[in-house]
């Protein structure tokens, strides 16, 4: 099994974050692999800086095509802004606001009970000038039904390679 930290779909956002952000690349990688005997999960995050819905939907595209690749997406989350992290302390930098700031703020990522929807509004730890705590939450669950709804071509592609049944090769865990 293989496991990628996309994050996310857009170049831009990437290159921001200094991340590697030659997707003609990962695109052809994750190909090469997909069609090998590999099992290949991806993690995505919403909420990243300088993400608006142009971004987002560059995400979601990327996202429904590595699934047509047969890559299972693993993990959708919203980014935390660790305190003390480069990005809490260039906030200005990236046009964040921070919401949680102490560690009794953070506490709530202790306190908070799993609920069935994943929907988790009081965890959201910033906002940007591109993305409203309410806009996270939407893409995020945006994100976690494009999934659901293309879930079946994941395990389609990867029939042959190992016994799949839906959702048993990772948690998907779109938390």
């Amino acid at each position: 099994v293989l496991s990628y930290g996309v994050e996310t779909g857009s170049p831009k956002v990437a290159k921001n974050l200094r991340r590697f952000h030659d997707y003609d690349a990962i695109y052809d990688e994750m190909e090469y692999l997909s069609e090998r005997n590999f099992l290949i999960s991806t993690w995505w995050m919403v909420g990243l800086p300088e993400e608006g819905r142009e971004e987002y939907l560059q995400t979601r595209e990327m996202v429904i095509e590595t699934m047509k690749m047969g890559i299972f997406p693993q993990l959708v989350t919203p980014m935390i802004l660790y305190p003390q992290s480069p990005l809490a302390k260039e906030v200005e930098k990236f046009e964040i606001t921070p919401l949680l700031t102490s560690f009794n703020d953070f506490r709530k990522f202790s306190t908070t009970l799993r609920n069935d929807e994943v929907h988790y509004p009081d965890l959201i730890t910033h906002i940007s000038k591109h993305q409203s705590a309410a806009e996270t939450l939407e893409y995020c669950a945006d994100l976690k039904k494009t999934i659901q709804e293309n879930y079946q071509s994941v395990i389609e592609k990867n029939k042959g390679k190992v016994h799949i049944t839906p959702f048993s090769a990772f948690s998907t865990g779109i938390y």
